[in-house]
């Protein structure tokens, strides 16, 4: 398939598109900026810039992934960019459906459920985000449902859980607590208790692949269904590397103990039979890279 991936010098999408052209799919990056070294097609363009009818159709383009979006620490989920990203989303979505393309995919993100106790299934959680950045998702996500059913163009909105992997920003916990045990420094965690379904940059690229060859629409949950806290994965660190950095520093907010983010198993795409290769806690243990 002739595969576009809108932000695909990014975190996730580079990861999405090297797994895509693994496959044998023939990819096209448009990004900003051009990565060096790969083996596919790079087009430097601007997400808000003009254009994307030619492109879609000079490469004959059969899906569009759009994976850019404001990530910028500390500013993004707070930042107002949030909603001119959603717009610009919806405009690449009709653009695609002009254009002729068979399948849309936008990548969501676990922000639009808020912090909750309980289980993530798109298909009866009900949102409660609490930020711009969550916010601006949902409402992404809740316009392009609506246009969907006004095209052929199979549309699924991937909601992205905790990222972690090779090349993250440092100023992200995982690499932020690798600097504390390479500084040896204590390490403040504001909300140990605090539980994600960290999933990989890897399976992540997996999911994407399996929801195409599935051809799987709607909202889907991408994450392994497995719940680490804070404090756990701090603790895996200072078990691997034999170094005590922790220094428990609460907020005062007894509401955030016991919350988390974690993808329910009945969830669609785990329900479809995709499972996730990786797990934390044994590449912490692994000494992977993050």
């Amino acid at each position: 398939m002739k595969i576009m991936i809108i932000g695909g010098a990014g975190y996730i999408g580079s990861n999405i598109a090297l797994k895509l052209h693994d496959e044998g799919h023939s990819v096209i990056s448009v990004s900003r900026s051009k990565l060096p070294d790969v083996p596919y097609t790079q087009v430097t363009m601007d997400l808000f810039g003009l254009g994307f009818e030619k492109v879609f159709a000079q490469f004959d383009t059969e899906i569009v992934i759009q994976c850019a979006w404001i990530t910028s620490q500390p500013i993004y989920l707070q930042s107002l960019a949030n909603w001119t990203y959603s717009q610009r989303t919806i405009e690449l979505f009709q653009i695609a459906s002009q254009a002729g393309v068979k399948h849309f995919i936008g990548l969501g993100s676990a922000a639009e459920f808020g912090y909750r106790i309980g289980l993530c299934d798109s298909r009866i959680s009900i949102p409660m985000p609490s930020t711009p950045y969550g916010k601006a998702k949902l409402q992404t996500a809740e316009v392009l449902l609506m246009l969907s059913q006004e095209t052929e163009m199979l549309f699924t909105w991937a909601r992205i859980f905790q990222v972690y992997g090779c090349g993250q920003s440092d100023d992200r916990f995982l690499p932020s607590i690798l600097r504390a045990i390479n500084e040896n420094v204590k390490l403040k965690v504001k909300n140990p208790e605090l539980t994600h379904d960290w999933i990989s940059t890897d399976d992540i690229a997996f999911a994407i692949s399996w929801i195409l060859q599935n051809k799987l629409h709607g909202l889907l949950d991408v994450g392994t269904s497995i719940g680490t806290s804070n404090f756990e994965i701090v603790s895996a660190f200072e078990k691997e590397y034999n170094r005590n950095i922790f220094l428990e520093v609460g907020t005062g907010q007894n509401d955030l103990h016991e919350k988390y983010l974690v993808v329910s198993q009945n969830s669609p795409l785990l329900a479809s039979g995709w499972k996730p290769r990786k797990n934390i806690q044994l590449e912490i243990s692994n000494r992977e890279q993050f």
